[in-house]
């Protein structure tokens, strides 16, 4: 005998039918327009336990459980959730709802526990199933990804995508789908004849799997879905969506600001005298961050390079405080690069028993260490070592080990030795966990650190849910333009507005944007199209440059400290004309506009907003030929 159950707010109805064997979903109705979306009831979560194949729903003896496998043990509910709560021989599995009142959607993840003495292994494990949609599936388009690219009617996507849209044209509705799952992990198939649009974990090229010992509980990604009415361009389905997100990242412990960081075009030619200078010029900018990067240590464990840095680190740190500036500091955690004796118990394995190695020089290139082992233990304490002793308020996590974005590293590990993993299957779900403890513990420590595993610590030049839930600040690539005939400032841009689509443009470090040239103040807005990073020797900079970035700078750093813009939206793309908007719900914010072409340009702000020029306070939405502009606006 089922019973329903409703999940719901003023935006959804999402019914479930629950029994003492058996989890479903038989109703989903978008209170905007009616609709309802399930066509069939469907199962909520499957895995395979020690090579079983587990279901919420069993519909037959070869695809789920038994009936007799799921055991109900209680339902909670409370103003904003729901838990369902079952054991299945010496597991119990939590199935989690968490709803908030303004928007029309759902955040939903499950946990597994061993409540027996011996250890056993999920694998195979979808925690989502979606397969509903406004109208008949044959009347919906697919998409995915930030950029919403076409998909055909069925489809699988594994590492790289983690945004799904359905949408049915005629009835002009539809809603957005995420995953967390990282990296590597993630798996998303899409094939409605099969009752399926799951979201889980890989089982192919990057399988997931994970032992639990006695007492031992995991926690899966979340799948996040929000509903809505309109057409694709509709920007409120993008707010509510990007705002469903936002909930479930690391709190930043400060407003927004521009961060300085010594890389480019410096690469390791950096010192003390140097990074002073380019400190107190990154002030002047009115940058709330300075970022040593790599060149500051030698390979003698990360010993300070006393002959680039003869006073430490101590001085840069405290020029840092006396500019009211956060120092924070590059620090490799992928490879042994900079210990002088890696230990080798914790370096990532090959199939084929030799050290991985992380670069095109195999006979060079230094072992990766694997996170997976008592290695994370050891960084860890490295990490607070450094974050104790220089007071930083922000740590650059750098180079690949679970994999690399530039696909020059075996993905995984096949030791068998490690503590937190068995082999080769179990590897990628034990990185990335160790991974995480780095961080859980760093800011269990350090509460008001900003953790950054970058793009290549992560494996994916792209910015996903994942990557920003593992930091509060994510750095997304090197893209700069610090050799325009090479990378064109405008390409680059177009390419930041595709990664902000449908993320939090506060939390993405779009690039290395290098402020240098006679283009600065374009790099510098075209930098605020995100969480503002900046590269460059800013000694080269002009007067006329550096007031123009100054008077920018203040604007953002005035708007900001009321709090974060999280709004993003593209104003126009065209071949001489470009722009964006990043701005808070009460309007508060500003725009970009650059000109490429040969006349005065003019472009229209939405309905509802005024802006003005904010170098000289001009009303007059328009920009002379071959320039950029900062507008601010009025709501």
């Amino acid at each position: 005998m089922e019973q329903i159950h409703i999940l719901q707010n003023e935006h959804f109805i999402k019914k479930f039918a629950v029994g003492k064997h058996s989890l479903r979903c038989v109703s989903l109705i978008n209170l905007s327009s009616g609709s309802e979306y399930v066509k069939e009831p469907f199962w909520l979560f499957r895995f395979a336990l020690d090579e079983q194949l587990l279901a919420s729903w069993p519909q037959n003896e070869d695809q789920g459980t038994s009936a007799a496998q799921l055991r109900l043990q209680d339902i909670k509910t409370w103003d904003e959730g729901v838990e369902f709560l079952y054991h299945c021989q010496e597991l119990s599995v939590c199935v989690r709802y968490k709803t908030s009142p303004e928007l029309p959607g759902y955040e939903k993840n499950i946990v597994i526990k061993n409540l027996g003495t011996q250890p056993c292994t999920i694998s195979r494990l979808d925690f989502d199933n979606a397969c509903f949609c406004p109208g008949n599936f044959g009347d919906c388009d697919f998409y995915s990804g930030q950029e919403d690219s076409p998909r055909p009617p069925c489809f699988v996507l594994n590492s790289q995508e983690d945004l799904l849209r359905c949408h049915n044209p005629q009835l002009n509705e539809g809603w957005l789908l995420g995953s967390s799952a990282p990296g590597l992990l993630r798996h998303v198939m899409v094939y409605p004849h099969w009752q399926r649009i799951s979201l889980g974990y890989n089982r192919s090229s990057a399988p997931f799997a994970r032992q639990l010992q006695g007492g031992e509980e995991f926690q899966s990604a979340s799948s996040f879905l929000s509903l809505y009415k309109g057409g694709l361009q509709d920007k409120r389905a993008v707010s509510n969506f990007r705002s469903m997100i936002r909930k479930s990242l690391p709190p930043l412990p400060v407003p927004e600001g521009g961060m300085y960081c010594t890389w480019l075009p410096f690469t390791k030619n950096i010192n003390e005298e140097l990074s002073l200078q380019l400190i107190d010029q990154a002030c002047r900018l009115g940058m709330r961050y300075f970022v040593l990067d790599d060149g500051w240590f030698t390979a003698n464990d990360h010993a300070v390079d006393l002959d680039k840095f003869p006073k430490g680190l101590e001085a840069l740190a405290e020029r840092c405080r006396q500019n009211h500036m956060t120092f924070g500091l590059w620090h490799n955690i992928g490879t042994s690069y900079g210990l002088s004796r890696p230990n080798p118990d914790w370096i990532s394995m090959n199939a084929d028993g030799t050290s991985k190695r992380l670069g095109e020089n195999q006979a060079l290139a230094n072992p990766v260490m694997c996170l997976g082992s008592e290695y994370r233990e050891f960084i860890l304490q490295k990490l607070s070592n450094l974050c104790a002793k220089y007071k930083l308020g922000y740590f650059k996590l750098d180079f690949s080990s679970v994999s690399s974005p530039y696909e020059i590293l075996p993905w995984g590990c096949h030791a068998t030795e490690h503590e937190y993993h068995q082999g080769w299957h179990d590897s990628f779900s034990a990185m990335y966990e160790g991974m995480l403890f780095v961080r859980e513990e760093l800011k269990k420590r350090f509460p008001d650190l900003i953790v950054d595993f970058s793009f290549e610590a992560f494996g994916c030049q792209a910015p996903s849910i994942a990557a920003l839930q593992y930091s509060e600040l994510h750095h997304v690539s090197n893209l700069s333009g610090n050799e325009p005939a090479l990378q064109n400032i405008w390409r680059l841009r177009r390419g930041f507005y595709a990664w902000l689509g449908k993320l939090p443009p506060e939390r993405i470090l779009n690039g290395l944007l290098t402020l240098q040239n006679d283009r600065a103040a374009e790099y510098f807005l075209t930098g605020l199209a995100g969480a503002p990073l900046y590269a460059g020797d800013l000694r080269r900079l002009n007067e006329e440059q550096t007031q123009k970035i100054q008077c920018y700078s203040r604007v953002f750093n005035q708007l900001a400290a009321d709090g974060p813009l999280t709004e993003f939206e593209v104003l126009l793309d065209q071949p001489d004309l470009d722009g964006f908007m990043r701005y808070a719900n009460a309007g508060r914010g500003f725009v970009c506009m650059f000109n490429r072409g040969e006349q005065r340009a003019r472009f229209e702000l939405p309905p509802g907003f005024k802006a003005h020029n904010v170098e000289n306070g001009s009303t007059a939405t328009s920009l002379p030929p071959k320039s950029c502009a900062m507008f601010k606006l009025q709501a």
